[in-house]
């Protein structure tokens, strides 16, 4: 019995390799039929298009019916492909048919913030930043900031500074980024919070604002550093908002503060 399994696992080794051996010749010989890209865009934000991934491709020389998929530097592809931040990932492999496939999984960005000198970024899961598209079009949290703060024209375009190899200064752009998109996250999921903001601001004082869609006034929520506890700064104003609102006087101000403790501090109107 024993002797009948050996003989049968070294004839099941034996076709393995008699079929590899046939396949790598036929591969070996088949040539470039076409290519076919697919761009994973599930938010529609079209950041690129297909025929821009081909242009990329000329550099290569492929010609269709004539280059051995064999000879199709894929890593190399990858790589040129990847270098544009806009796109997140690219894989690139030939099938036995003779197709070079391309899948291209896009930057999505999820907050959209405007420097202090009026260049806008974007900014995704990851805290990779890139340069604003005028062609795109989407509905995003906003951030604006006063001072430099966050220097977003230094790290756009770069790729993320890994945990371990931080120093101080990046150590705490990162802790701001992940605070503001604690933040983001926490109004998104609140449609109240969500539709009461118009806008936030980062100001001089390194204070996070909000200029709330009715009122004509700035609240000044908290500090940035203080964003991890947004809920109870907007807890604080949701429950200013009640008491005012029945004394029909609220929208007096000009300013509201939330960020001392156990009090709101109001500036009227001239």
């Amino acid at each position: 019995m024993v002797i009948f399994e050996i003989i049968f696992i070294v004839i099941f080794i034996a076709v393995i390799f008699i079929m590899q051996s046939s396949y790598k010749d036929y591969y070996d010989k088949v040539k470039l039929t076409g290519i076919v890209i697919d761009i994973n865009d599930s938010c529609n934000v079209s950041f690129v298009n297909k025929k821009e991934i081909l242009l990329k491709l000329n550099s290569f020389n492929l010609k269709k019916g004539r280059t051995l998929v064999s000879e199709i530097p894929l890593n190399d592809i990858e790589v040129l492909i990847s270098k544009d931040y806009y796109i997140k990932r690219a894989e690139a492999y030939c099938d036995v048919s003779g197709k070079l496939n391309i899948d291209v999984t896009q930057f999505v960005p999820t907050m959209r913030f405007i420097g202090n000198n009026g260049d806008s970024y974007f900014i995704d899961n990851e805290f990779r930043i890139v340069k604003h598209r005028n062609s795109v079009s989407m509905t995003l949290p906003m951030v604006t900031q006063e001072i430099n703060i966050i220097p977003f024209l230094e790290l756009s375009g770069k790729d993320v500074v890994p945990l371990e190899k931080r120093d101080k200064s990046s150590k705490l752009i990162y802790d701001r980024l992940a605070k503001l998109k604690y933040f983001s996250d926490y109004v998104s999921e609140d449609d109240v919070i969500e539709n009461l903001i118009s806008q936030v601001n980062i100001n001089g004082d390194c204070e996070v604002e909000i200029i709330p869609r009715l009122g004509g006034h700035i609240v000044v929520l908290c500090d940035l550093d203080s964003l991890l506890d947004c809920d109870k700064y907007f807890d604080k104003l949701l429950k200013f908002y009640e008491s005012q609102s029945s004394k029909g006087v609220w929208t007096e101000y000009s300013r509201v503060n939330l960020k001392f403790e156990g009090q709101v501090v109001c500036k009227k109107n001239k």
